[in-house]
């Protein structure tokens, strides 16, 4: 992966130039992180059809970016690895992590085969008949989700064997993967930043504090930090983020999902940059996860350090218009916070002496401005 001697600023004769794809919230966000970095950034679309591909290769030659950091799962894949063909090194974290992360059957043959991790029972099916043989092996409930991992939200929970049709049809006849079900006692998120040590200029991984994400009927409401994990949980739950993350390599902010059983570590999923749910890390750290994300894809040091128990709750069905007396309410609360992204949902924040009483704040935000 390309470092660079210099970060040579846009008043520079050469500046560093970071090409980020995809102009959606996390894009905006690390244009902004890569920007007060002194970096020369910009900011294109994702280029997910094979037509777009030679469009977008002429962009980079172009503008012969030194770095290109794909901030969506909907950046084609076959796009990166045309630039990085081209550009040895320049797909930050690398092609094999996007690749990886944008295919769950890659990425489970990594965590199963390669690493031996532990996930729920899974299956791969693409046709109905062998998607029910599958649901009828691991049993009810179960979960099927497209082995292409693009970011449609295309997950569905099968309760019993009536639900198989209409799953089916959910996920468009594509090839699948159905995992049974888990009952954990939590969703953690842990967020792994690779980087360069300044104590010895080698590849080394920082952590921050576990994350719990809040979901209801499937569905994600926020997350708060940071989640107190008994000591050998947090332990399994930091060796399988770093196992993981090691194997697809590069440097950059590794998003990991786990399950929490007891004191037992699932593995889930893994994203190659920030995740929504990693939002809560603009109130609870020192630096936010896009931030950490910018500094370790151009080698800097690390500082992971927490500064406050912190929640945000998420929300797309705010209004449009609202009266300045309610958003100045909500704002009243303690702590809190309130932020817009470009991609139209809102993010209600809110710091307090525990994740409790920070959870109950960002809530009552998100409450306040959704008028209940």
């Amino acid at each position: 992966m390309f470092t660079p001697a210099f970060i040579s600023t846009p008043a520079s004769s050469d500046p560093t130039k970071v090409l980020i794809l995809g102009a959606c919230e996390l894009g905006h966000n690390l244009a902004r992180a890569f920007s007060g970095l002194g970096v020369e950034v910009e900011l294109l679309g994702e280029a997910t059809l094979p037509q777009e591909h030679e469009h977008l290769l002429e962009i980079v030659r172009e503008i012969r970016p030194d770095i290109v950091v794909p901030a969506s799962d909907r950046v084609s894949v076959a796009a990166l690895q045309r630039i990085e063909a081209e550009y040895p090194g320049s797909v930050a974290p690398s092609s094999r992590a996007i690749e990886a992360a944008y295919n769950r059957e890659v990425m489970r043959s990594i965590a199963c085969e390669e690493l031996g991790l532990p996930t729920s029972k899974f299956a791969f099916a693409d046709t109905l008949e062998a998607f029910a043989q599958a649901t009828e092996d691991l049993g009810f409930p179960c979960v099927a989700k497209p082995v292409e991992n693009t970011g449609g939200g295309t997950t569905f929970v099968l309760r019993d064997q009536r639900d198989v049709g209409a799953a089916w049809k959910h996920l468009k006849g594509q090839r699948a993967i159905i995992e049974r079900f888990v009952e954990f006692d939590a969703a953690v998120l842990m967020l792994a930043i690779r980087s360069i040590n300044p104590a010895d200029g080698k590849l080394a991984t920082w952590f921050c504090e576990p994350i719990a994400q809040q979901h209801e009927h499937g569905e994600l409401l926020g997350s708060v930090q940071p989640l107190h994990l008994p000591e050998r949980a947090l332990d399994n739950a930091r060796s399988v983020t770093a196992r993981i993350s090691n194997a697809i390599g590069g440097r950059g902010l590794f998003a990991v999902e786990l399950f929490l059983v007891g004191e037992d570590i699932y593995f889930s999923g893994v994203s190659p940059r920030p995740m929504p749910s990693g939002t809560v890390t603009r109130v609870s750290q020192r630096f936010s996860q896009s931030e950490l994300h910018a500094r370790a894809i151009l080698g800097l040091p690390i500082d992971a350090t927490l500064i406050s128990p912190g929640a945000c709750a998420f929300s797309s069905h705010v209004p449009a218009d609202i009266p300045r007396e309610q958003f100045a309410q909500a704002l009243s609360t303690p702590e809190s916070d309130i932020h817009f992204s470009t991609d139209g949902g809102t993010v209600a924040m809110a710091t307090a002496d525990d994740i409790h009483q920070a959870w109950e704040r960002a809530i009552k935000v998100r409450e306040i401005l959704l008028n209940h």
